[in-house]
Parts: structure tokens; sequence; C-alpha cells
């Protein structure tokens, strides 16, 4: 772990101002070994804002992640994005923005045209600030990946988020996971599913979603010629919310990855999805991992989804330390990623 601080980020983007060969800066954590919890604040967010809207950097990708900047420091980025035309890919992981800071995010969509890819997973995200983040999300066409994963979003927040969705059509792959969505922010969900076209990847993992609420979802997909891969991982629906999936299976030739683990699915809701299996041409991943079926039923189901990834119980992985590699320093060109001391 370091701690760069702000200070240390006049040393590190003052020369990246008028630098033209570096693309990609990782300042955050999350499965890499970097810059990760450095206590940048709003004011550390100038400088990197100053390098931002100088435009005379080539940086493509800005990993902020786990660091102290807060609604004043998301709005100082926010600005400067609003001119850049470099930088595509922004993660702001946990980094406590609230209402402002996503007001100001939002603003910036309507004129930046080069953003594709915003991380905004385990903030403090809620109704409000969705609202006023929707409100300009349906004005945007470059943003294709946005992660709202663990946040506090509920059904009135949800409406005008779909309804932005709804004129947004450039929006791709979408993560939801571990909101307050439960089935009556499934069924809006739903009927958006039914006529969108521009939505390939949909994460709606632990959001309390029963039965009625996969019910929803299934019929949305009736209609859907998009979506590829969809997760609803850890809800509640068990048995009950994969009834109706045998018939939508049979019908879909467009979804190739499905996640339903951890659903209390028994043998029996695993039938229904077989039903389903034995018709369908192109799904190709089927996960089924922490539900209710027992060794002998597993192999069952594997023997009759054959040709497809089948998911079962996770064995204990095996570490072979010949293939293990830790890279602790790289430096070149286009890429820079800075050391950290303490590794787990």
């Amino acid at each position: 772990m370091n701690n760069i601080g702000d200070e240390g980020m006049v040393g590190l983007f003052e020369p990246l101002r008028s630098n033209r060969t570096l693309v990609r800066l990782n300042l955050g954590k999350y499965f890499r070994v970097a810059l990760d919890y450095n206590g940048i604040t709003p004011d550390g967010a100038k400088f990197i804002a100053s390098a931002l809207e100088n435009n005379g950097t080539v940086l493509r990708e800005l990993i902020l992640s786990r660091n102290d900047l807060s609604n004043k420091g998301a709005e100082t980025l926010a600005i400067a994005l609003q001119t850049n035309t470099s930088l595509n890919s922004l993660d702001l992981t946990y980094n406590s923005i609230e209402v402002e800071g996503m007001n100001a995010l939002g603003m910036m969509l309507k004129t930046n045209t080069t953003l594709t890819s915003l991380n905004l997973d385990k903030n403090q995200v809620n109704d409000q600030a969705l609202d006023l983040f929707s409100a300009n999300l349906k004005m945007n066409n470059t943003l294709k990946e946005l992660n709202l994963g663990n946040n506090n979003i509920n059904i009135d927040g949800l409406k005008k988020f779909v309804e932005a969705l709804q004129a947004n059509n450039s929006l791709s792959v979408l993560d939801l996971t571990n909101n307050f969505i439960d089935d009556l922010g499934a069924k809006l969900i739903a009927k958006f599913l039914e006529t969108n076209t521009s939505i390939t990847s949909l994460n709606l993992s632990k959001n309390k979603i029963e039965e009625q609420g996969a019910e929803d979802i299934w019929e949305g997909m009736k209609k859907n010629t998009t979506l590829r891969v969809l997760s609803l991982a850890a809800n509640l629906f068990g048995n009950g919310g994969v009834q109706s999936l045998s018939k939508v299976l049979a019908q879909n030739c467009v979804l190739l990855e499905l996640d339903l683990s951890e659903n209390m699915i028994t043998m029996e809701g695993a039938s229904y999805i077989l039903q389903g299996l034995r018709e369908n041409k192109v799904l190709v991943s089927v996960n089924l991992m922490e539900n209710k079926l027992s060794d002998e039923e597993w192999e069952e189901f594997r023997d009759e989804s054959k040709g497809r990834t089948i998911m079962p119980k996770p064995k204990k992985p095996e570490c072979h330390f010949s293939v293990c590699l830790i890279t602790l320093f790289a430096v070149s060109y286009t890429h820079l990623t800075l050391p950290t001391s303490d590794l787990v």
C-alpha cells in the first residue's frame, strides 16, 4: 500500500499535461498491483483534471478506485471531461460519490464524446442521485459500459433510469448488482427489455428478485433480440422463478450465457431449464452453482446438457507455483503500472 496523496499528484500529473505516449494509468486496487488506497482527495483531483483539460495527453484509461474523491473530486473531474477528447474509460469505484457528484458526471455525459466506460461501483448513489444522472444519460450516445453495482438504487430511482435507457441507444453493458431492485424493479426492466436493441450484457445479481420478478424478466426476453449475457445470481426466486424459462429458452436465439447461481433451485427447477435447453441452439453456458442439487443430480444435468458449459459446485483450486507471476514494476511508453509495498 502506498500513500501518494495529493502532493504526489503534482509530480505525477504535471508531466502528463504534455505527454503524448501514455495511454493507461492505474491509480486503483481491484485485481491490479498498482496505486491502491492513495488518499487522493478533491485537491489531488485538481491536478488530474488539469492534465485532462489540457488534451495534450493521450491517456485512454484512468483508474481512481478506492480513494477519497467524494462529490467535489467527482465534480472537478467531470468538468475536465466535458472537453477532454482522449479518455475512454474511467473507474471511480468506492469514492463516496453522492448526489452532487452524480449530477456533475451526468452533465459531463451531455458533451463528452469519447468516454465509453464508467465504473461507479460501491459509491453512495441513491434514487435522487440516479434521477439527476439519468436526465443527462438519455442525451449521450457514446457510453457503452456502465457499472452502478453495490449502491442504494430503489424502484423510485429506477423509473427515470429506465426511461433514460429507452432513449439511449449506445449502452450495451449494464451492471446493477446488489441494489434494491426487487420484483417491482424487475417488472420495469422486463418492459424495457421488450423493446431495447442495445443492451447485450445485464447483471441483476443480489437484488432480492423473487418468483414474480423472474417470471417478468423471462416475459420481457421473449421479444428481446440483443441480450447475450444475463446474470440473476443470488436472488430469491427458486424453482417457481424458472418454471416458464423452458419456453423462453426454446424460442430464444440470442442469449449465450445465463447465471442462475445461488437461487435455491432444486432438480425440479433444473428440469424446467433442461426442457428449454433441448430446443435451444445457441446458449453455451449455464451457471447453477450453489443451488440445491445433489452430486447425482449434477451429473444428470450435465449429461443432459451435452455441448454446453455447465457450472457445477466449485472445487478447491489447485495451486501451481511454477506458473505464478507477480509483476511488481513495469513501465513502458504506453503503459504505466506503479508498485505497491503491501501485496496480499
